[in-house]
C-alpha cells in the first residue's frame, strides 16, 4: 500500500513523478554512460574564476594596506625627524661612551637625524619628561630624547656587531 499523499506537497508518493530528485532536476538530469541514474549538471567554470577574482581583490586589498601603512609610517618617521632637528643636540656621557666602543662617528649619529628610519619597536614616546626615539641609518641605531629644550643623544647602537663594551 502507497503512503498517503502529504496535503500540499509536491506529487504525491513514490516513483517517477515529480517528488523526487530526479524531477527537481528537470531538463538538466541525464544518466551517466554506464547507465546510472545519478544527475549530470553542466560544468560552467564559474567556480574557478569565483576562486581567482576573490584571490586577486585579496591580493589587491592587502596591497592597498601595506602601500597605506608604509606611507603612514614614512609620514611619522619625517614628523619625529623634523621636531628632533629643530632643537639643538646633545650628547650624554653614556652615548659617548658608547661610540667611542662602538666606532660610531658623530657624523653616523646625525645621519640617523636626517635620513633615519622610525623603529617603533625601539622607541618610548610615552618616557617623562623626554620621550625617546630610535632612528635607525643602515648599521646604526640611535635613541634620541626629545627633551624641551635639546634633543639629547642617549645611546648608540651598531645592530650589525656585538662590540663588548664595558660599563659606561
Amino acid at each position: 500500500m502507497a503512503p498517503p499523499p502529504i496535503p500540499g506537497g509536491r506529487g504525491g508518493g513514490r516513483g517517477r513523478g515529480k517528488g523526487g530528485y530526479k524531477g527537481r532536476m528537470g531538463k538538466r538530469f541525464k544518466k551517466e554512460k554506464d547507465g546510472g541514474d545519478k544527475p549530470k549538471r553542466k560544468k560552467t567554470g564559474f567556480g574557478v574564476v569565483g576562486v581567482l577574482g576573490l584571490f586577486a581583490s585579496l591580493l589587491g586589498a592587502m596591497t592597498a594596506l601595506a602601500v597605506r601603512e608604509t606611507k603612514k609610517t614614512s609620514q611619522k618617521s619625517d614628523d619625529v625627524r623634523r621636531r628632533l632637528l629643530s632643537r639643538p643636540r646633545a650628547y650624554s656621557k653614556h652615548a659617548a661612551c658608547r661610540m667611542d666602543c662602538r666606532k660610531v662617528t658623530d657624523e653616523d649619529a646625525e645621519n640617523t637625524l636626517h635620513r633615519g628610519a622610525l623603529s617603533d619597536r625601539h622607541s618610548t614616546p610615552s618616557a617623562r619628561p623626554c620621550p625617546r626615539w630610535a632612528l635607525e641609518d643602515g648599521r646604526v641605531r640611535a635613541v634620541w630624547a626629545e627633551c624641551r629644550d635639546e634633543t639629547r643623544l642617549v645611546t648608540v647602537i651598531d645592530t650589525v656587531t656585538d662590540h663588548p663594551c664595558g660599563p659606561c
